[in-house]
């Protein structure tokens, strides 16, 4: 079944999906970039519009990031889930993005919604970078 167009600039995508996708039985990732250090601005938009996703991610969130030190590997240009996990209170949030046109974007969002005492963007990727401290 479609699902609603997403708007990205002057271009509008569409996402096919089917019944199979919605299986609550076994996990099911995608997009998967696996090992290619790939950045897609329309694969992160159909993430970021996947209400059924985000909902999840919201409640999980809201339930255990709070006191906590947390890290998002794969922050994205809009930073989303590390900026939720310091809404939802978290004591510190380390933010990873590989892609630096990305991080910048984030970078800027953060400290506009005035959250860079919590959130710290780090350039690389999980595996090659060390954090100042332990997470939860």
């Amino acid at each position: 079944m479609p699902a609603a167009p997403i708007e990205i600039g002057n271009q509008t995508i569409g996402v096919l999906t089917g019944e199979r996708f919605r299986e609550k039985t076994r996990p099911f990732f995608w997009p998967l970039a696996g090992d290619y250090p790939i950045y897609d601005k329309y694969l992160y938009a159909v993430m970021t519009a996947d209400d059924d996703r985000a909902v999840a991610y919201h409640e999980a969130i809201r339930r255990i990031a709070a006191s906590k030190t947390v890290v998002e590997i794969g922050t994205g240009d809009q930073a989303h889930w590390a900026r939720a996990c310091a809404k939802a209170g978290a004591r510190k949030v380390y933010a990873i993005e590989e892609n630096l046109e990305a991080l910048e974007k984030a970078s800027v969002l953060i400290q506009d919604e005035g959250l860079s005492d919590r959130i710290t963007l780090l350039q690389g990727t999980s595996t090659q970078l060390e954090l100042p401290e332990r997470v939860d």
